[in-house]
């Protein structure tokens, strides 16, 4: 508000929510590609021991990766902007926020190109999954799945 007015609390917000089943895959993959294992220095064998680890480490405030999306979107416990769109269909929504607020055409002349970086390539997120991992996502992002509406 300092820099661009009281303007700027009325234009459109958005953010981008992930199913968090594909986001704990997408995590562990990620994680083998960059070695995150050596920065937190922890050892991982298969998809279920990076879950078992993973839970341990979101039970720090410091540890942002675990929090709950939500948590990221909310002020004083209300959803803070206006427009959600899926991870899961990212082009096709994003399409749909730029007609909507009538922003189609800067987008384009602005010559921006939505592009997805350190993407990991693996199977549908359902492949990897035991009980006992999918326990996990639930106890770290259960909020996420509940108020998103999202199901295995």
């Amino acid at each position: 508000i300092k820099e661009f007015g009281q303007r700027i609390l009325t234009l459109p917000t958005l953010a981008v929510i992930r199913n968090p089943y594909d986001r704990m895959v997408s995590m562990y993959f990620f994680a083998q590609k960059f070695k995150i294992d050596e920065v937190y220095d922890i050892k991982f064998q298969n998809f279920l021991e990076f879950c078992q680890l993973f839970q341990l480490l979101s039970k720090s405030d410091d540890f942002f990766h675990g929090w709950t999306q939500k948590s990221f979107i909310q002020i004083n416990g209300n959803i803070a902007v206006n427009n959600l769109i899926s991870f899961e269909n990212l082009q096709v929504e994003f399409n749909e926020f730029l007609e909507r607020h009538k922003l189609k055409n800067f987008y384009e002349k602005a010559g921006i190109h939505l592009t997805k970086t350190n993407k990991t390539e693996h199977k549908f997120y359902q492949e990897y999954f035991c009980n006992k991992s999918k326990q996990i996502v639930e106890e770290v992002w259960g909020e996420d799945i509940d108020y998103f509406k999202y199901i295995f």
